[in-house]
């Protein structure tokens, strides 16, 4: 994992209990968890827990602390997975990673997307620590980002990657992001298309959209770009 550099004060990796984010500097010991875990129950708390086949959260305000959770390849299984429309996720403390040995040059063992939240609303990622894997943070139709560490990926394919990234909701209603005091790193890669990544939806056609993004007090490296917005006209965002 990278050595944290950079101004004093941002969060940095949570490979020891001197790092940050992660769950090694709460000082648990953590339980293992085998085999993809779907949360289906409204209010399930998971804490302390080694999920090394993926977390699929399916059920509104589940919180996931203090533990880390691994996979391989996309979907569910892959990292943390919130289904679309779920609501009041809240992710704390948490390193999301690929498992133990993988080889970082075949796709389908590495996590390709630490974090899914398509779609979702209300979700919350707090000092987040995701490494090893081929992209990093989605965030949903309302997402707060803050205090993570997002670096160290790895591309063995032709991935468009991006540390923090997603597109707007087109449910009618305003997308909002907020993404505060966070490490954002994005490793060399000829598709390494930015560090924060915000486009509209991915389809032909698509209505007006409108945003409410904030970025503050962020430290955010490589990528093509370091933060790329869409630029088209449909979008509006204040």
């Amino acid at each position: 994992s990278p050595t944290p550099t950079g101004p004093v004060g941002f969060p940095t990796p949570g490979d020891t209990a001197a790092g940050t984010t992660g769950w090694r500097h709460t000082g648990v010991t953590l339980t293992v968890h085998t085999g993809l875990w779907r949360i289906t129950t409204p209010g399930t708390v998971v804490d302390s827990v080694d999920a090394v086949d993926g977390i699929e959260v399916q059920a509104n305000n589940v919180t996931i602390r203090r533990s880390r959770v691994m996979g391989a390849n996309t979907g569910p299984g892959a990292g943390i997975w919130i289904d679309a429309g779920v609501s009041g996720t809240l992710i704390e403390d948490v390193e999301v990673t690929s498992r133990p040995g993988a080889d970082v040059t075949m796709e389908s063992q590495i996590v390709d997307r630490a974090i899914t939240a398509f779609k979702t609303r209300g979700t919350v990622m707090s000092r987040v620590y995701a490494h090893r894997i081929i992209r990093g943070l989605q965030f949903g139709c309302d997402t707060v980002i803050s205090d993570s560490y997002v670096d160290d990926e790895v591309n063995p394919g032709g991935a468009h990657m991006s540390a923090v990234g997603g597109e707007t909701c087109d449910d009618g209603l305003v997308t909002r992001l907020v993404v505060n005091h966070n490490h954002i790193g994005l490793s060399p890669n000829e598709q390494n298309s930015a560090a924060c990544l915000y486009y509209p939806p991915q389809r032909t056609t698509y209505g007006v959209q409108v945003v409410d993004f904030r970025f503050t007090d962020n430290e955010i490296r490589g990528g093509t770009y370091a933060v790329w917005f869409s630029s088209d006209p449909k979008l509006s965002g204040t």
